[in-house]
């Protein structure tokens, strides 16, 4: 009871201090308000800028392929990425890198008229930093900001900073100025926008390409507009509304040169391949057409004999059975042929084949190849992601690799057991002259090849479908445009924070008095 007491006799004469002290309380609030009075005149009001777009990869073309029963390069070429993946790609550091580049954003331009007054200039700036053509801005690795005050006589005082540090001072210089940095030379020079005349304070920084991708990544909101949408919201905050709109429509522009260019590297890949296929397949097609033209004129043999169908029927249902699965060993062969040679490490493997298992691994490995054509465009041999999806590469070569030849050797079993057949029937046509019979072996050859040959058009064909379609991947909805409402902190919020921030700070002095004061005692 009486250290409960003795807390409220605390506590009562805390409070009586504080009313003691009134004025205090009094002349820190109006002080914190005029504060935060000043401080709204210096903001700068902040708009929302937006832009959609709607995710549009070929759909209606892969429909039209599924139902014609052409899906085989459909799934080759990848399906519709999915929007979660497009959203990231869009944050990218490649796509964003590119953004800089194209717009300038490494070398930014302010009105510096104070610590709460920086205003960004975009895209008209009184004057502007030029590097030398030799250097290299990737390279630079530190961050230089040129402070430039120019008066109304034109007279300029520069100063650089890097670090923190003051690296290059000058004073009453005449613009344009030269000058040079342990980082290179730089010149200061007035743009077609310079007013003289007119007295400018002007800050200008200059990074390397990637920090400025990684700043404007965190300007920008990105994200679906429902989990299940196929439109995409790019947002961005920005007292620079021009600024800000000019970013985002070329976020879109250069999302969308990836995606065409993404797009005709897979087909191109796939297209290369088939090209060699067909040349060799007709090569081939065109000696055993010779061979049979030329056995044909040797045997004086002019068209089939009609008689004995009967007894062909039999040994035709089972040549014809052999023939087909010869056509799915021999494909099988061939996919086995191209995965084992290393010079097709990177090369796209055809879905070729009605067996589940093999179709997926061949997708899964075809997924992987297009990962790493894609990272080679942004990152280096070394980098940890390129090891990684190579490594996956590899693996997934070595189990296509088992399985394939796990379905070459049952497909040759198969085809054994069909030749069994094949012959078994044969022998029962002991009738029929040999020469027929020589004839048949040779059409069944040149059916065979003329399958895989017409097989390989067909996807030629698929292929050039593929890449003669170059509609953006990303369709514009909404191109950027800018919503009138302030984002920035309303007035009334400022001000109240000021205003609590001014009751807290009587308090604090006075405890900090009483600390001292039990110190000195």
């Amino acid at each position: 009871m009486e250290e409960n007491r003795s807390e409220l006799i605390d506590i009562k004469g805390l409070l009586k201090s504080y009313l003691s002290k009134w004025y205090w309380f009094a002349i820190s609030c109006f002080c914190c308000l005029i504060i935060g009075f000043l401080f709204t005149k210096t903001m700068r009001p902040q708009y929302e800028v937006k832009a959609n777009i709607i995710l549009s990869e070929n759909d209606a073309l892969s429909s039209m392929m599924s139902a014609g029963g052409l899906s085989g390069v459909s799934a080759l070429l990848g399906g519709n990425a999915s929007a979660e993946d497009e959203v990231e790609i869009l944050m990218s550091h490649s796509v964003l890198k590119n953004v800089v580049r194209t717009l300038g954003l490494n070398i930014r331009h302010f009105d510096d008229n104070g610590p709460l007054m920086t205003t960004m200039i975009y895209p008209e700036f009184p004057i502007d930093v030029v590097p030398a053509p030799e250097i290299a801005i990737d390279t630079l690795r530190t961050g230089l900001t040129f402070l430039v005050e120019v008066d109304k006589s034109g007279n300029a005082d520069i100063k650089v900073e890097a670090k923190n540090h003051t690296i290059f001072k000058k004073a009453d210089a005449s613009l344009p100025v030269v000058v040079d940095l342990p980082y290179g030379k730089f010149t200061v020079e007035p743009t077609e926008y310079f007013v003289k005349g007119r007295r400018y304070e002007n800050k200008i920084t200059i990074t390397n390409y990637d920090n400025a991708a990684e700043d404007l990544r965190e300007e920008l909101n990105i994200a679906l507009v429902t989990k299940r949408s196929q439109i995409i919201s790019m947002q961005m905050v920005s007292d620079n509304t021009l600024y800000a709109a000019d970013v985002l429509n070329t976020l879109i522009e250069k999302y969308n040169e990836r995606g065409l260019q993404d797009h005709l590297t897979k087909t191109a890949v796939t297209a290369d391949f088939l090209k060699d296929r067909l040349m060799m397949m007709r090569h081939e097609l065109d000696s055993t057409e010779v061979s049979l033209a030329n056995y044909k004129t040797s045997e004086g043999i002019t068209q089939l004999e009609k008689d004995g169908e009967v007894i062909y029927k039999r040994k035709i249902e089972a040549e014809q059975a052999l023939a087909e699965q010869q056509v799915e060993t021999q494909l099988a062969k061939v996919t086995l042929s191209l995965v084992r040679k290393s010079a097709n490490d990177n090369s796209l493997i055809p879905q070729q084949t009605t067996d589940p298992l093999l179709a997926s691994q061949i997708e899964a490995y075809n997924s992987a190849v297009l990962s790493k054509l894609r990272m080679e465009q942004s990152a280096k041999a070394d980098n940890p992601s390129m090891i990684r999806i190579e490594d996956q590469i590899k693996t997934l070569r070595a189990n296509l690799i088992a399985t394939l030849e796990s379905s070459v050797s049952k497909s040759e079993q198969m085809t054994a057991e069909y030749r069994r057949v094949y012959n078994e029937a044969s022998k029962s046509v002991n009738t029929l002259p040999n020469q027929e019979l020589s004839y048949r072996a040779k059409m069944r050859d040149q059916t065979i090849q003329e399958e895989i040959y017409l097989f390989l058009l067909q996807k030629q064909e698929e292929v050039a479908i593929m890449m003669s379609n170059t509609s953006p991947k990303g369709a514009i909805v909404d191109e950027a445009y800018s919503l009138n409402e302030d984002k920035s902190a309303s007035k009334k919020m400022i001000l109240a924070f000021f205003f609590i921030v001014g009751l807290f700070i009587p308090p604090v002095v006075i405890a900090l008095k009483n600390i001292i004061n039990k110190a000195k005692k």
